[in-house]
């Protein structure tokens, strides 16, 4: 009778363990269908930049149509295409973040009421680059919706 009680957990610990191998392997292929998740909970999935790439600091404001953004994201989106994008809260208009070193792709993104307001030439079909190099940067984003 114990015998037959244990299988099932053996059932569920294997059905558990596939669950999180294929929730990690669809973090890494897809990240785009994970965005609604904590950034500190991604972060744990993606592979390191490694020792041999360089990060700098980089500062500034964003606002559109002479307003900060109140709160959202920016992406650094390295235009090799290789690497994951350094991501940086908004907050009150200011952001502060850490990005790989290269040219890059910025989006802006931001939500009211649940919807992205930031233009598509600002976040998915974005016209922004920012070189990142030795040093602290500023990087002041100043848009305009129309």
């Amino acid at each position: 009778m114990l015998s037959s009680w244990r299988k099932p957990w053996r059932i569920a610990a294997f059905l558990l363990i596939l669950a999180m191998i294929s929730t990690l392997i669809a973090v890494l292929v897809w990240p785009s269908l994970f965005e609604f998740l904590p950034d500190s909970l991604l972060t744990a999935f993606r592979p390191s930049p490694g020792p041999e790439l360089k990060m700098h600091s980089v500062f500034g404001v964003v606002t559109l149509d002479g307003e900060p953004i109140a709160e959202g994201e920016l992406r650094f989106v390295p235009m090799n295409g290789k690497l994951n994008p350094d991501i940086a809260k908004i907050k009150y208009g200011k952001y502060v973040a850490q990005v790989k070193d290269g040219e890059h792709k910025v989006q802006i993104r931001a939500l009211k009421e649940g919807v992205q307001y930031v233009p598509a030439r600002f976040n998915d079909d974005t016209e922004l680059r920012f070189v990142a190099e030795e040093g602290e940067h500023p990087f002041h984003l100043v848009s305009k919706s129309k």
